[in-house]
């Protein structure tokens, strides 16, 4: 675990994804804060983006993933987020070693947005598994949503 700063909001996060793993189920699951620090990085995020848990943590989102083409696609879809909107589709990203791929991506944001605490739970793999995950999307969907409703 990195030396990243173990606040309430950070626990408050990682306590609600910890009652609805297993997420992912072969996708990489990363969440952020709504302001887009990640708190939350699995082991197939690790694999798929190349970012170890401990350097990813406490990063910007959009320092780790978007390419220099998708940067500002990726940060208008961050404020849709940030305003409560979901969003899944197809988008170009990067890996660590600065490689390209093509990925397919949910993401659903949580929480009291008008208080500021919330979060943004991102599932998403490579774009040949788009089927299988869009197959579940309402599924995952409801099960980050009753997660973070719980007390």
């Amino acid at each position: 675990m990195s030396s990243f700063d173990s606040s309430r909001e950070y626990a408050w996060i990682r306590a609600r994804l910890a009652g609805i793993e297993p997420l992912g189920d072969g996708a990489a699951v990363i969440a952020t804060t709504l302001q887009g620090q990640v708190v939350y990085w699995n082991d197939e995020a690790e694999r798929l983006y190349g970012w170890p848990e401990d350097e990813a943590l406490g990063r910007e989102i959009l320092d780790l993933t978007p390419t220099k083409y998708t940067r500002e696609r990726s940060a208008a879809i961050m404020s849709s987020l940030q305003a409560g909107q979901d969003w899944r589709g197809d988008i170009l990203l990067q890996r660590r070693d600065g490689t390209s791929l093509m990925a397919f991506v949910i993401n659903v944001p949580v929480g009291d947005f008008a208080g500021g605490q919330g979060a943004i739970v991102g599932i998403s793999g490579p774009a040949e598994q788009a089927a299988a995950i869009e197959g579940r999307a309402a599924q995952l969907a409801e099960a980050v949503r009753r997660g973070f409703e719980a007390a």
